[in-house]
């Protein structure tokens, strides 16, 4: 997936981030450390507030870019300086210049641990919409990283919680996916849509679902989500929730793509919400026949009890008896016989 590639774009920032601000607060700590600066920048990373002044009007290239291929204004977003951030704000820093050496990422996205910076940028009239090698947007980059508060200054400035990376991934979809629930109400709270999918189908609450995140599916049902949105594969949350191997989803522990085991509880949410348990994935399989397969006696109950179909039949002619007595589940098979299935 593309998500590999945006997870190690963000560990190499975070890397040369960490690597920059010990740097320069070493510079800033050595009291033997003299020398006046040599160009803005330097005066910047050396926080000397009167040489970034003298540079300014003396008229030094405000937007040059030095080391690590920052601006001054990066850089002081980076250290948190905002009285140095106001001065070049006054003096007309770029807002929006992207930095190639920092995998594309503006003086916004790299204020994202300095509240009071992210909302003179914002004021200022940075792009909150402009996107980093990785795709991800300021808003995403402050969701996978938990920074609630920035989040929160992010969205009362009017940011669309709704923009998309190039994988059609959202804001909510992180949250959702990484068990972040006072992100995800965050999110909700600023009318996020839990509704539209990435590139893969996935839903904001077919990934919670995935990752057993039982409050935040709770909450995205809540907030009206749609449990019957079906991924490229056609799967629904309800049938994931249905469909798993016990020992598969121990095995593979931390692979998304493998679906988990089957959840009682989020079960009765979904169809609690409505969810149809007779929709069919592109290879025929409902949840009543991923359950029986796997010996969910209760799940079966459940699904039974909402009505689903009991002799609906996948792409290869099979059942959920069938399915019940091919995996030897004799009890579940006695349960859909006495419920009307037939042979």
């Amino acid at each position: 997936m593309k998500f590999k590639k945006a997870s190690g774009i963000i560990l190499c920032t975070v890397f040369m981030t960490v690597l920059f601000i010990s740097c320069s607060k070493n510079i800033r700590d050595n009291k033997d450390n003299l020398t006046e600066p040599s160009n803005l920048i330097e005066a910047v990373e050396k926080g000397n507030i009167a040489q970034v002044q003298k540079f300014i009007q003396e008229g030094a290239d405000i937007n040059a870019q030095g080391k690590y291929g920052l601006t001054a204004l990066m850089a002081s977003s980076l250290l948190g300086d905002k009285e140095i951030v106001s001065m070049l704000l006054k003096a007309g820093a770029n807002l929006d210049l992207q930095n190639e050496r920092w995998f594309g990422r503006t003086a916004l996205m790299m204020s994202s641990e300095h509240k009071e910076i992210v909302s003179l940028l914002l004021q200022a009239g940075a792009n909150p919409d402009l996107r980093d090698e990785s795709g991800w947007t300021v808003l995403i980059s402050a969701v996978e990283k938990g920074h609630k508060e920035i989040v929160s200054v992010l969205l009362d400035a009017g940011v669309d919680p709704d923009l998309q990376d190039e994988d059609g991934q959202t804001a909510l979809m992180r949250a959702s996916y990484n068990g972040h629930k006072k992100m995800v109400s965050i999110l909700l709270q600023a009318k996020a849509n839990p509704d539209l999918r990435d590139e893969y189908g996935y839903t904001a609450l077919i990934s919670a679902a995935k990752e057993s995140h039982k409050e935040i599916v709770s909450m995205l049902l809540d907030a009206g989500a749609n449990p019957d949105l079906q991924d490229k594969s056609g799967d629904t949350a309800l049938i994931l929730l249905s469909s798993a191997d016990r020992n598969v989803r121990r095995y593979f522990k931390h692979k998304r793509e493998v679906p988990i085991k089957g959840h009682k509880k989020m079960v009765s949410m979904l169809l609690k919400a409505k969810a149809s348990p007779d929709l069919q994935n592109e290879a025929g399989y409902t949840a009543l026949m991923f359950a029986s397969e796997n010996g969910y006696k209760e799940i079966v109950s459940m699904l039974l009890k909402a009505g689903a179909n009991l002799n609906l039949q996948n792409k290869y002619g099979k059942t959920a008896l069938s399915r019940a007595e091919g995996h030897k589940h004799r009890k579940i098979a006695d349960l859909l016989i006495k419920a009307g299935a037939t042979r």
